[in-house]
Parts: structure tokens; sequence; C-alpha cells
């Protein structure tokens, strides 16, 4: 009997565990949430387009792109087009001196200076801001004809400042956040 005595404890013990840990086996252990990017380049460029903007201008997305060296998102509606490219390759300026070679001054948006520039062959501007170092942030945007250049430049500030704007909010572009942007170009 002294055995069967020693025994119990070990036996209740073995018991308890069975019971408490249910009779499902092991439960996976619950996923987090990735943490938020910490840089343009790790962002997804489809959140820098705010909401309101989107609806207002009766946006649909079209496409999103991740390559070796950017990211990019797109939109259009019945007006206009615009993608949201963010590049951090050695060629990034060129490409945007090549396809926006008429400059326009630079452009202030959401209390970043922006370099623009338009198209020759088509109503089309963008924008590029330089969010962090290596990095630039481009904002294009090609009316639909009849429409014209200076038309795109003016969509390209209003939406251009709500994306740096939302940038900011995101913490991944320095400096301060100003009021609301205006949502209609």
């Amino acid at each position: 009997m002294t055995r069967l005595t020693a025994a119990l404890p070990s036996a209740a013990a073995l018991l308890a565990v069975v019971l408490l840990s249910g009779c499902g086996g092991a439960e996976t252990p619950a996923r987090s949430a990735p943490p938020p990017p910490t840089s343009t380049r790790d962002a997804e460029p489809c959140s820098f387009l705010p909401q309101p903007v989107i609806t207002t201008n009766g946006l649909k997305q079209v496409s999103s792109n991740k390559a070796q060296t950017s990211r990019s998102c797109s939109w259009t509606s019945t007006h206009f087009s615009i993608m949201v490219l963010v590049r951090w390759d050695q060629s990034t300026l060129v490409d945007f001196a090549q396809a926006f070679p008429t400059s326009v001054a630079n452009i202030d948006l959401d209390g970043a200076t922006a370099v623009s520039g338009k198209s020759d062959s088509r109503p089309a501007c963008a924008a590029v801001v330089f969010p962090e170092h290596g990095t630039v942030m481009e904002i294009v945007v090609g009316d639909t004809p009849p429409s014209t250049t200076d038309s795109a430049c003016a969509r390209v500030k209003t939406i251009g400042t709500a994306v740096v704007h939302e940038v900011r909010a995101q913490h991944l572009f320095p400096g301060p956040t100003t009021t609301a942007p205006p949502t209609t170009p």
C-alpha cells in the first residue's frame, strides 16, 4: 500500500495537467500584428492616399506593385489617374526628368518642398519629395483629355499635400503635420 499511496500524488498531478490543458492538444499562440513600417521603403504606398480623397474623387485602385527597388499604387477615375511611387534606385530622378521634362516651380506639399514637372505630350504632371535619405516618393497625375497639364498640376498639389500629410501621420516622413488637407483638387 505504500507504493500506491506514494503514486497517488503523481497521478493526481498528471490528471490535473490533462484536465487544465484541455482535450484538443496544444493551442497555437495568438498571432500578433506585424510591426508598423519604419520607412517609406517598407510601407504600402496604397496606404498613403487618404480615404476621403479616394471617395471624394471617385477613385478606384487599379494596381499595387512591389519590385526590388520600388513600390507603387495606382488609382483611376473618370477624370484622371494617380500613382504614388516610392523608389530608391539611382535612375529615379533621370526617369522623372525624362517623363516630365518641363520644370514647374517647386511646390509645398504639407510643409515638404517638392520638385515638380509636367509632360510635354499629355495632360500629366508629377511631384517628387524626399521622405528619407536615398528614397524618392513621386505623386503622378494624368488627366483625361481634353483636360490640361495645368489641371493635372493643380491635382498634384492638392492630392500630393494629402499624401504627404498621410505619410507624416504614419510617422514615415519627418516634420510636423498641419491641419487636415483638402480632399478635392
